[in-house]
């Protein structure tokens, strides 16, 4: 711990002497801005109805939770510019606990308070300790297999997320369908197109001039033009404050601590552990958006991150911040990617936005007031563009025709129901387009029959005569892969279309095969009874147990050779091609009568007394039947 500090601060001195200063410093107050008022926000969602007097008190615990997440990432994270908060799944979550909280209203505002604060305090620390589990036993690569596509979606899907919550921040109104009108009143006009003009001119020249020291001039010349239409309107600056032009709502005081150790005595336990299924659906949630906000960094920094070590550290972050009563949190996608987008790739980034909120939890935000709103959206709007030009413009002509179709489809389900629906259903579209293209690839290794691939052992020229003669009535099929529903239902299909011509005997081996599902069981059973019915006999040469004995439990009737090898296969096949040739009729052989036997044990091959016999899957056990022709002893 003590070297990883060095490293740290011998990697902030030596930003300190880069051109990165600058747009860090810049890139940090935005941030820091923007944390220290989601998260009043989120405290407002919280405690609010009944338990809305809590609210400021509420803003300490998560204004605490943020600034120690922002302590950890900066010291512990392998993501230079990583910034972490408290988050709004979990938040949107944990809304359920404050009605049956606020019922203790009766006895005592500060047992409701303390018994809230408490239930959070157990969502953090489940939270953490799910985290710490996954860091700690390397289970972070388990969750790495979310499929491109789906990253693609909820990158796209956050874009136009941020661009409708920045024209929200920039109006002072939430887009809805049902409040469109509104924006075109002349008070929105004005207060609306000079945010958005902003973002988009941003966006255009960023893309054209992309300079690390752009967007802080831009910022300075933004604040410079609002502050001139300020004078030039002649109104006092409370006037724009209170029309949302100025930010407000920051508290001016400290808000920490926010309780003590006598307090802890007006928790209502019993209460706070019947939340913990709520506990445990959080974690679950968080877990989830860690992941995602991760990966999508990832993708979108073109970075490799160590997700075990990033779990690691936000799992120790959510324990601490439990302890002041925060909600849990992680990485934060959108904040972390201004960082990269403005070439602020620096610690430097979180110092400053970390700063910022420690200054506001312990001495106030009274300087936060003068900074204006609509640059804040305009920054959201801007981030949310580069987005959704990368994921949904940039994409048409980089990404397959179904893969686009798929981020689009994930894009506008996030939009329309929110981020787990819309990854929900990107994961179960992306699997079935999966299915869909893996059954087409062919389990088939090679075919062959007879006449190209028979035993090594030494026959007779009159049966190699025969084998030359009947071969092609033999069909061989090596398998290879991983079988499942999909593809061993097209292989079946397959085979069934080449048992119209005359074919006596069927090989199937499995030695490339890797594994098969229940499915792939079923339809080996189906096409086993085909052939029996048809009166093929098949060799099945390297068997998997677990198929071999499926077959042995429920099939019935089914006339199969389970063998060794493949080389046992053909002995035995050849063997049997022979003498069921119509020219075999000769001195020296006799068909000898049907007499079922019954096998109470697994046999790779048949015992020397049983060398004639043939072993069907039926009943409780493996029957033996006589081959068609036995050679005199």
């Amino acid at each position: 711990m003590t070297e990883r500090k060095f490293s740290v601060l011998a990697e902030l001195a030596n930003d300190l002497a880069s051109p990165k200063v600058l747009p860090a410093l810049f890139t940090g107050a935005i941030n820091g801005t923007l944390l220290v008022l989601i998260s009043v926000s989120f405290a407002a969602m919280i405690f609010s109805g009944d338990m809305a007097g809590f609210a400021t008190r509420g803003a300490g615990l998560t204004l605490f939770g943020t600034g120690v997440m922002g302590v950890a990432v900066l010291l512990l994270s392998g993501i230079k510019c990583n910034v972490a908060i408290t988050q709004d799944a979990p938040t949107a979550t944990l809304v359920a606990a404050t009605p049956i909280a606020a019922t203790l209203l009766q006895h005592s505002g500060e047992a409701a308070f303390m018994t809230l604060t408490a239930i959070l305090f157990l969502s953090s620390l489940v939270t953490g300790i799910a985290y710490l589990l996954i860091g700690r036993y390397q289970l972070a690569n388990l969750f790495r297999f979310v499929p491109f596509p789906v990253v693609g979606g909820f990158l796209a899907g956050s874009g136009c997320l941020l661009i409708h919550g920045g024209i929200g921040v920039i109006c002072g109104l939430t887009p809805t369908l049902g409040n469109l009108h509104l924006f075109l009143s002349p008070e929105m006009l004005w207060k609306g197109v000079p945010g958005l003009v902003f973002a988009l001119l941003l966006f255009i020249l960023m893309q054209r001039y992309p300079h690390y020291l752009f967007l802080p001039m831009a910022l300075v010349a933004g604040v410079a033009g609002y502050y001139s239409a300020f004078a030039l309107s002649g109104r006092p600056l409370e006037a724009f404050r209170k029309s949302g032009l100025l930010i407000s709502g920051v508290p001016d005081g400290g808000l920490w601590p926010v309780f003590s150790f006598d307090s802890l005595a007006a928790i209502h336990w019993e209460l706070v552990f019947r939340h913990t299924p709520l506990a445990l659906t959080v974690a679950l949630i968080s877990t989830l958006g860690m992941l995602l906000n991760t990966s999508g960094i990832e993708v979108a920094a073109a970075e490799d991150i160590d997700l075990n070590r990033e779990f690691k550290t936000l799992g120790a972050a959510n324990l601490v911040a439990g302890l002041g009563g925060s909600l849990p949190g992680y990485s934060a996608l959108s904040l972390t990617m201004l960082g990269v987008k403005t070439g602020a790739v620096t610690r430097l980034c979180g110092v400053v936005s970390t700063t910022m909120v420690c200054s506001v939890l312990f001495i106030g935000g009274w300087l936060l007031t003068w900074f204006p709103t609509p640059l804040l959206g305009s920054l959201l709007v801007l981030l949310g563009l580069f987005f959704f030009w990368d994921w949904l413009v940039l994409t048409v002509t980089k990404m397959p025709f179904l893969d686009y179709l798929l981020i689009l489809f994930i894009t506008l389900t996030i939009v329309w129901k929110g981020f787990l629906p819309g990854v929900a259903v990107g994961m179960a579209a992306t699997l079935m387009i999966f299915v869909f293209r893996f059954s087409r690839v062919s389990p088939i290794h090679a075919v062959f029959d007879l006449r190209q691939r028979h035993s090594r052992k030494q026959r007779s020229v009159p049966d190699r005569h025969l084998l030359a003669m009947e071969g092609e009535s033999a069909l061989g099929f090596e398998l290879t892969g991983y079988l499942f529903f999909g593809s061993a239902s097209a292989f079946v299909e397959q085979v069934r279309g080449r048992l119209a011509d005359p074919v006596r005997l069927l090989f199937l081996d499995f030695r490339r095969v890797t594994g098969f599902d229940i499915s792939a069981d079923n339809n080996f059973q189906r096409l086993l009874q085909i052939t029996a019915k048809a009166g093929i006999h098949t060799f099945l040469s390297h068997c998997p147990p677990a198929l071999e004995q499926s077959l042995c439990r429920q099939g019935e009737g089914l006339l199969a050779w389970p063998a060794k090898d493949l080389e046992s296969a053909l002995e035995r096949g050849g063997r049997t091609a022979a003498g069921q040739s119509p020219r075999a009729s000769r001195p020296g052989w006799r068909r000898p009568a049907q007499r079922p036997f019954r096998c109470r044990r697994r046999r790779n091959d048949a015992a020397p007394g049983a060398a004639g016999m043939v072993r069907i899957a039926g009943g409780k056990g493996l029957r033996l039947w006589p081959d068609p022709l036995l050679r005199p002893g």
